[in-house]
C-alpha cells in the first residue's frame, strides 16, 4: 500500500505544485494536493515532496519522513527510495 501510496502521491505532486529556490531549478518543496490509493481518497495534509539540489530528498507520508533520491532526465522524474523505483513526468 505504501508503495501506491508514494507513487500517486509523487505524480500527484508533480504534476500539480510549483518549486522555489535552489541551484537546481527543480528543487524545492513540493506539497500533495490529492491522493489516491486502490481508488480511495486519502487525506494528504501535511504530506510533501522536497527535492534537493543535489539529487538527493524527502518524502513525507502520513507524518513519516523517508529520505530518497531523484534524477530528471529531460521530462522523465525518477524517484527512489529503499530499493523502490518510482517514475513520472515533469514538464512546464
Amino acid at each position: 500500500m505504501n508503495r501506491i501510496l508514494a507513487t500517486l502521491l509523487t505524480l500527484a505532486m508533480l504534476l500539480s505544485l510549483a518549486a522555489c529556490g535552489g541551484n537546481n531549478p527543480n528543487a524545492g518543496v513540493y506539497n500533495a494536493v490529492s491522493c489516491n490509493a486502490l481508488g480511495l481518497e486519502l487525506d494528504c495534509e501535511g504530506d510533501y515532496l522536497e527535492l534537493k539540489g543535489n539529487g538527493k530528498g524527502t518524502l513525507c507520508l502520513m507524518g513519516e519522513n523517508y529520505n530518497c533520491s531523484w534524477v530528471l532526465e529531460g521530462e522523465t522524474f525518477t524517484l527512489k527510495n529503499h530499493g523502490d523505483e518510482f517514475s513520472g513526468t515533469l514538464h512546464n
